[in-house]
Parts: C-alpha cells; structure tokens; sequence
C-alpha cells in the first residue's frame, strides 16, 4: 500500500513510501506530495493562478531512502498530471540524507490541493537535472544566483566572481557568508536586466549581522538609473533607486540575526516591498520614473565594489516581471526554514494526559488538524494506525483507542504553535501511567523490545516508542523531547534498593544518551518538575523534585518547567492529574521556550521558571538571605509558609524582590545552613502561597540548598549516586 504524503504550505515532508511507478515503468519507487494552497497551507485565493513557480522539495532521509537512489540522485523525476517537469537539483547529501531540489510547476492554483510525484530508483538513469530549465525566460528571469559553492547563475547571462566570500549553511542549502569589504561581482556589461522603467522584480534571503549596509544592487550610478536594496539603520528595508519614484521603504524593523525574505517590484511607477510574503512598504509616483541605461552593473554585497554588508545571503534573484503578491507570499511559504517541529512526550500519565474521563465526544475541544501529525498506537507502544492526523484522545476501550493521541497539553501546544506560526507539527506521545523512571530505561541488547507486558518488561516502553518512531522515518528528524514523570518515583524504590531519587538524575542521563544514539539530532529536552506530593505518594517527593531541578547542570540543552503554576478549583494537596485547563497552562508555559528553540522567537523577557542558582547570608550576624534566581522576581508575602532553614519553618520577617533575586529578612539570626522552598507534606495546592518570576511563572520548588556564608563563598551542593553505586556520595543530608 503507497502512503500519501503531505506537502504543507508546499513546505513539508511528512513521509515517503516506496511504490512501484506506472508513469516512469523503469523506476522502482514513488511517492505523492501535495501542494496545499487553502487556508490550511499556504492560504491563497481561488483566485491565485501563478504560472511556471519553481517550488522547492526538501528531502531528508527521516522521510526519504537515500539509499534507494542513485549517489548524486541522477534518477529522481517529478511528474503531475501525467506530465514530466523540469527541475533542478542544487543540493544533494546522501551521507547526511538531506537534498534541495527545485521543481518547475506548470500552474499553481490557489485554494486548491495539487498532487506532485516523485519517482526514484533506476540505476541506469542519467541525471536531468537542469537550472536553466526551471529558471528561464518564460517564467520572467534574467538572473538566479543560488549563493552556493558553484556560484553559478542558473539562467546562464552571468558569470559572478567572487570577492571574499564563505560558503556558509543557508536557507536553502548552502548560502555566502560577507564580511565587510567582501561581495560579488555580477558583470558591469548586462544587457538582459530590465531597462527604463520596464516591470521587475528583485529579491534575496539575507541575515544581516549589523544595519547602515547595502544587500545588493544593479543599474548605474545615474540618476533615476539604480536599483539599489539597502538595510538602512534602524534595520529596515530602503530601496535606493537614485531619487526616483521607485524609491520606498518597509514600514516594520528587520532583525538581525535572522533569515528574512525581502523582494521588491516595480511596475508602472508602483513600487512594493514584501517581507516573509507580506507586503510592508509602497511607493506610487508618476513622476521621476526609473530610467536604468544599458549595459547594466550587478553586485551582491554592496554597490560600486564598496562591499559593506556584513551577514548571509541566500537565493538572489532579478526577474524582469513585477512579481504578483501571491507569488511572493508562496515562495515565502514555500522555501522558509524551520517548517516542521517533530517532538516526542515521554512520561506516566500526565503525559499521556488524556483529559477528564476521555469523553463522552472523540475530543470537540482540539479537532484533528491535517498540520499536526502523529503515528502509530500510544497505548500499545505499536505502529497500529500508521499515520493520521494527532488527537487528545479517543474513547477508552474503542477500537481506535491510544491511535495517533498526544494527550491534552501535546495537542494543546501543537495547536497554538500552528495557529501562530502555520507550520506543521508532528508529535509521537510514548507515555505509559504508573512507571517509575527505571522502565522507561532501552535494553541494550535489543533497543526495540516490546516483548511481554507493560510493567513486567522494563524496556518495553522504550522499545515500543523507538519502534513507531523508526516505523515513521523519522528517527533523524527529532528535534525535541518532552518530559513529565516521576509521580511514582517519589514514594518507591529503585533497583538499586534505596529510594527513586537518589538514582533519578543518573536514569535520566542514561535514558538522555539512549535517545541522542536513537534520535542523533534532538536539539532540546524540555522536563516538566511533578506536583508536590503527586497522587498522594511521597515521603520523597521534595527529593524527586530537586533531582529534576538540578538536571540543567548536566545538560547544557535542557530547561525545567515547574506545574504548580497550573493550580485551578479542582487542584489541592496530593493531586493527581489535572483539568484540561491545567493542562493547557503546561502548555501556556512551555511554548516561548519552544518559539525560541525553534522558531527564532526572540524573547523581551525571560521565559523560563524561576531556578534557584545560589543563596547566601548577607550580613555577618545572619538574619538576612539573599536568593539569586537569575531572572526577575516578585516578592509574595504569603509564600513565607512554604519557606524552610534546615527543614523548620522559618521565621521570617520581610521579604524583598529586587534584580534578579529575593531577599528575606530573618526574625532572629539563624545558624541554618540549608534553605527549602515548597514541601509536599505541608503545601495545600493553592497558587495563593508561591514565588513568581516576573514572567508571571512559578518558580521551582528547591530542597535542602546550601546557604554560603557570604556572597563569595561556595556553599555544599547536592550529589546523587549512580544507579549500581553501593554508597551514596550526597553532600548534605536527603530532602525529607
């Protein structure tokens, strides 16, 4: 059976299968992409036509054999409607089972889903790869430079030279990196370029590391005779067209540091610039119109060789047509980066977060969507539905029941994520309720186990993820994990025969380095920090927690999330699981940190919980403790409660936030020298008594930290022991 694939915002791969083909009989395998233009893709009007696009299809081997291929993909095709296309290979890595290849569509229509084919596997084929024939006249060029290691323009009128530049990763392959004082050289005798005030278009992808610089420019230095696109300072866009009326700037600030699609065109004395597909500046002027003398010059980089922009430059394109808003807007949504988030949940049952009684509907509060994706069975750890579009939950004892569900606070954030940035999301949740962390360890031996049952097999869990994630392709294209378990931790033991905490951070660390071998190019782990006193099962709760507190100290990748933020009505001491408005504060909480891994969100505040790094006395007769959380706080005189000097409740008679810390006036000096914040044997599950960061998040709970004696000095810190250690090596007493 052939499996479609979907081509979001003709942007996504989600999968390829291999399928004999009917239209190439010699080839041995093919696969569907689709070309979504309705609202839920790359959303254009019924309206939209736009004629010869060069779409581009990214390839990358958690959806595509590379194996199956030819070493430099000489037999991969593309067909619609029975009709080969052209299309253009610019970059092929089979080692690192990634491609960009570019496609000549005949027609893409707006509001519309559009079937491409790819055919692949037929050894005796010859390459038809062909720039110029997916960049060529009839589709309005007169230069396409790809910025790659050949440097090449595509529609063949220019030889580039090179002044300095760097290959560097781009948007789209490989782009060039400038530094100042370095560009390229184009050609100073063009007579192909538009000229007068002939309609064009004129484009890039460009990172800019500083503004007050010149991106690139053609024409002559006459007046009303220049095209010239510049990052003026603050960053915006200005093009410089030698005071004519195709002057006109962006009306937003530009980042830097930050991949941005720009394009300018002009037609008629109406000058527009767009930006990410959107139009932000126009210019209509009937006098001063442009009058570009022939031969024309081009430099990328700079104008007149003064090489001053300092940054990337990817994909520059001059066309000698006025490019239409929704041509704009579909090479945007076609060719940006960071298309697709593919993450897993791992953890016990608020994990799984199925919500409140899995009913009585199928889930009317988050309804399917074709853009967050998932596969396989969770419940059964099986690849039992293959792939299908990602649900909270379906009704306990269903046949369908544990098919392609991510639970409520997966759904939740995939859902947001969509509506915010419209790019597809798939989410394989592998969670199991009631498991310590020591089952959720990979059998070394057989790293795909799912023999037995569930709690009887402790790798079970492990091996059934790994298998749904292999079964999807998609084992490369991990970017994320996210954590939420050590309910049943917190009042049992491990193996090791002493309590679950003890032992936690080292299960972590082996799990951790079984995923990075299984899923090489995971980027982030993202830990929630359980409830205090988790379904009722403690003594050691305070413990469980301050073992996942402390694990950013092992990772120079992975952030903790606190939950008793999400305390609502239905929350209190010793809760269990949540309402789905708690679960939707999880994922409230979790999303900045995701936008700025992975959507180049760029915070105005923090966006982490509070963490404690450090406390000490400020005065010599110690009644004063500061608390340094590295990020601003807000002082709640009620939390003093949940306030503990080596484990009593301390008398404290003030307390302050100021910087990025608090400072707690004593009532008497104290002799203590650890401090705790929050317990589960006296904490009553009200939000009323916490610590909040500025950000309005609740800063994790801490136990037994070492308090220094001064500023400067270094206070004991917590150790835990390894799973097979006979001897515990902490250096201060358990949390209790």
């Amino acid at each position: 059976m052939r499996r479609k694939l979907l081509f979001l915002a003709g942007a996504m791969l989600a999968g390829l299968s291999p399928h004999a083909s009917a239209q190439y009989p010699g080839w041995q395998h093919e696969g569907s992409l689709f070309i979504i233009t309705t609202p839920d893709g790359a959303d254009l009007p019924a309206s939209a036509a736009e004629a010869n696009f060069p779409l581009l299809v990214r390839l990358n081997k958690g959806s595509f054999d590379f194996s199956q291929t030819k070493p430099k993909g000489e037999d991969l095709r593309f067909s619609a409607g029975g009709k080969p296309l052209a299309y253009q290979i610019e970059d092929w890595d089979a080692a690192s089972g990634r491609a960009s290849v570019w496609v000549k569509i005949p027609q893409i229509q707006g509001n519309a889903h559009q079937e491409l084919k790819v055919h692949w596997g037929k050894a005796d084929a010859a390459s038809e790869s062909n720039g110029a024939a997916v960049f060529s006249a009839d589709n309005g060029y007169t230069s396409v430079i790809h910025m790659n290691e050949a440097l090449k323009d595509e529609t063949g009128t220019l030889k580039p030279a090179d002044a300095g530049t760097t290959v560097t990763p781009g948007v789209i392959g490989t782009g060039r990196h400038f530094a100042a004082g370095q560009g390229i050289r184009c050609g100073g005798n063009i007579t192909t370029f538009p000229a007068g005030a002939d309609p064009h278009s004129s484009e890039c992808w460009f990172r800019a590391e500083v503004a007050g610089t010149n991106v690139l420019g053609w024409g002559n230095e006459a007046k009303q005779g220049k095209v010239v696109m510049s990052l003026a300072s603050p960053p915006h866009l200005r093009m410089e067209c030698y005071f004519s009326g195709a002057d006109v700037a962006s009306g937003g600030t530009l980042p830097l540091a930050q991949w941005v699609h720009v394009a300018h065109t002009y037609k008629d004395g109406d000058s527009r610039v767009y930006v990410n597909g959107v139009l932000d500046g126009v210019s209509t002027s009937a006098a001063a119109p442009l009058a570009i003398k022939q031969p024309a010059n081009f430099w990328i980089g700079g104008w007149q060789n003064d090489f001053n922009f300092a940054g990337d430059i990817d994909e520059v394109r001059i066309s000698k047509v006025a490019r239409s808003a929704a041509w704009i807007k579909l090479e945007y949504e076609n060719q940006k980066p960071l298309q697709t988030l593919v993450g897993l949940i791992d953890g016990q049952s608020n994990a799984e977060a199925t919500g409140p009684n899995n009913g009585p509907d199928e889930d009317p509060v988050t309804p399917a969507s074709e853009w967050i994706r998932s596969y396989g069975n969770q419940l059964e750890g099986t690849t039992r539905g293959g792939w299908g579009n990602a649900v909270r939950t379906h009704i306990w004892g269903k046949p369908n029941y544990g098919c392609h569900q991510i639970g409520a606070w997966g759904m939740e954030l995939a859902t947001n994520l969509v509506a915010k940035y419209s790019m597809p999301i798939c989410i394989l949740n592998g969670a199991y309720g009631g498991t310590p962390i020591w089952q959720h360890q990979v059998n070394p031996t057989n790293r795909l186990d799912t023999s037995g049952e569930f709690y009887h097999n402790p790798y079970k869990i492990y091996g059934g993820l790994l298998t749904r994630v292999t079964a999807a392709k998609l084992t490369h294209g991990i970017r994320g994990v996210f954590w939420h378990q050590g309910e049943n931790d917190s009042g049992s033991g491990a193996p090791t025969g002493d309590w679950n905490y003890k032992s936690y951070q080292q299960y972590f660390m082996d799990m951790a380095a079984a995923w990075k071998q299984d899923y090489p190019n995971i980027r982030n782990y993202y830990v929630y920090q359980v409830w205090p006193l988790p379904c009722g099962m403690g003594p050691k709760d305070d413990g469980i927690r301050e073992a996942q507190r402390t694990l950013p100290t092992l990772f120079s990748n992975l952030r903790v999330m606190s939950t008793i933020g999400a305390a609502s009505e239905h929350a209190g001491r010793g809760a269990c699981h949540f309402d789905l408005a708690g679960y939707a504060k999880f994922a409230e909480f979790m999303s900045p940190l995701v936008e700025q891994d992975h959507y180049g969100l760029k915070p105005t505040q923090p966006v982490t919980a509070p963490n404690l790094k450090r406390a000490w006395f400020t005065t010599t007769a110690k009644d004063e403790i500061a608390l340094d959380f590295g990020q601003p706080m807000v002082w709640n005189d009620e939390a003093k409660i949940n306030l503990y000097l080596d484990n009593q409740p301390a008398a404290i008679s003030t307390g302050r936030a100021s910087g990025t810390g608090i400072t707690l006036k004593l009532a008497k000096p104290s002799a203590a020298t650890q401090i705790t914040y929050l317990t589960g044997r006296d904490w009553d599950g009200k939000p009323t008594n916490l610590l909040f960061g500025a950000n309005k998040i609740a800063a994790l709970t801490f136990c037994d930290v070492g308090i220094g004696v001064s500023a400067t000095a270094e206070p004991a810190r917590l150790h835990f022991e390894r799973p097979d250690s006979k001897t515990q090596v902490r250096t201060n007493k358990p949390c209790t």
